[in-house]
């Protein structure tokens, strides 16, 4: 078993290599894990640089993890739910009244968080906001309501980022506190992970210039104009305020 988990090491090492040498990425940072006879193994790896000409990526180096928020949205959504302070079953717009009437309002949670409801896989919703953050939560809601999968699955899941974001805004006025608060309190925080995991947008200012000197950037914006780095990658997440169901 020894062998095994070296040679795994191994040919993880040529492969992260390989991709630095090819330009695929500048680096990266990798851990894998796994349980053998009663013990865990763990290897952490780190190869290349964070940006070309940057510093040299770490085994804790900070990277954007961008849609791996849904699932913790979504343990945040059961685990209320399991305390009775969350319906997952009541159509979304009891929780967001200016949904009535549209497509997305009209689904469940449940439909939503398991990518059910029959709403678009995506939009470029960031692309046409209004001037203000109020505004352009409140029209992004309404638009990424608005957007019926124009190819829905019979009976199956279609990946949504719309989905998410309505799931999100719903989880948050449904308990009526801010969403990187409820990850935090219901998740991260027992999970004991609430300083590798949150929402960069929430920190404050002091911790966020500390993100900055060290996470990894991700790449250049047209829309902001400038390469990302300590923020969200997502531009709809971005435009909604930084913190979103979906990113």
């Amino acid at each position: 078993m020894a062998l095994a988990w070296e040679s795994a090491r191994a040919r993880i090492e040529s492969s992260l290599a390989g991709a630095v040498q090819d330009g695929v990425t500048p680096g990266a940072a990798v851990a894998c894990a796994r349980f053998s006879e009663g013990v865990w193994q763990v290897m952490k790896l780190a190869v290349g640089h964070t940006e070309p000409g940057g510093a040299q990526v770490e085994v804790d180096t900070p990277y954007d993890l961008a849609s791996v928020t849904k699932p913790f949205v979504a343990m945040t959504a059961l685990s209320l739910a399991g305390q009775g302070a969350l319906d997952l079953t009541c159509p979304v717009a009891q929780y967001l009244p200016e949904l009535s009437q549209t497509h997305g309002g009209a689904q469940s949670l449940e439909l939503l968080l398991s990518h059910r409801a029959g709403l678009s896989p995506w939009g470029s919703l960031f692309q046409a906001v209004p001037a203000g953050l109020p505004a352009a939560r409140a029209f992004m809601l309404r638009e990424a309501a608005s957007r019926p999968d124009p190819n829905p699955a019979t009976g199956g899941s279609v990946y949504s980022d719309l989905g998410y974001l309505l799931a999100g805004e719903a989880i948050a006025r449904a308990s009526g506190m801010p969403l990187d608060t409820l990850v935090e309190r219901e998740l991260t925080y027992p999970l004991h992970c609430a300083e590798r995991v949150f929402y960069a947008a929430a920190l404050d200012p002091s911790r966020k210039a500390r993100l900055c000197a060290r996470v990894a950037p991700t790449e250049y914006c047209p829309w902001r104009g400038r390469t990302g780095r300590g923020e969200v990658h997502d531009e709809n997440c971005a435009a909604f305020g930084g913190i979103a169901g979906h990113a």
